[in-house]
């Protein structure tokens, strides 16, 4: 949350985050990965949490029930994507960005300052 919050973005919901972090972190270790890797960035308004697992895996498909979960917890998108040296796990959350503090904030039309 910390690098969500640097980034500007402070009104998000929180506990989706962590819970679609979680959700990826936990499916690339039940996986029987070797390694492991979160990336996390931004763009327009949306987060993408990107989990890598590499190594040997246990060799179950996918049964959907990790995209469904994660769609559940208002994930924009989300995907797997398998390949020879491991697998890929992504969610893209939509965030709202907050007003930066050094910028004035607009008045309502109808409003004098």
């Amino acid at each position: 949350m910390e690098a969500l919050h640097a980034w500007g973005y402070e009104r998000f919901d929180e506990e989706a985050v962590r819970a679609v972090v979680k959700l990826l972190v936990t499916a690339a270790v039940d996986d029987g990965g070797a390694h492991l890797s979160l990336h996390l960035t931004d763009h327009q308004d949306h987060a993408l949490v990107l989990v890598l697992g590499s190594g040997p895996r246990t060799g179950r498909p996918d049964d959907g029930s990790l995209l469904h979960a994660v769609a559940a917890q208002g994930a924009a998108d989300c995907g797997t994507e398998s390949a020879q040296d491991g697998r890929r796990r992504w969610a893209l959350l939509s965030l709202t960005s907050s007003v930066p503090a050094d910028l004035p904030k607009a008045l309502p039309q109808n409003a004098t300052p």
